[in-house]
């Protein structure tokens, strides 16, 4: 397999101009009975969608992963 062009450069996206980037949240109320369940978030942060997730008696988290790279990284043949 021949990769043609140039191949871009990844670059770490945890800091940028010394600001954490890509941070992982997560989300529980304690005065709620738990339901047991884990809901992965995977699209931007938004506290409303956690708030109601917590209200059912559902833990939420979104995890940091290198969304941004797959803008970047273009397949080759």
């Amino acid at each position: 397999m021949r990769q043609r062009g140039r191949t871009p450069r990844l670059t770490s996206f945890f800091q940028k101009n010394g600001k954490p980037e890509d941070v992982e949240h997560a989300a529980v109320d304690t005065r709620v009975p738990s339901q047991g369940r884990l809901i992965v978030w995977l699209m931007a942060h938004n506290h409303l969608p956690f708030e109601r997730l917590n209200a059912y008696g559902l833990y939420a988290i979104q995890p940091h992963y290198a969304n941004k790279w797959f803008s970047i990284v273009k397949p080759t043949d």
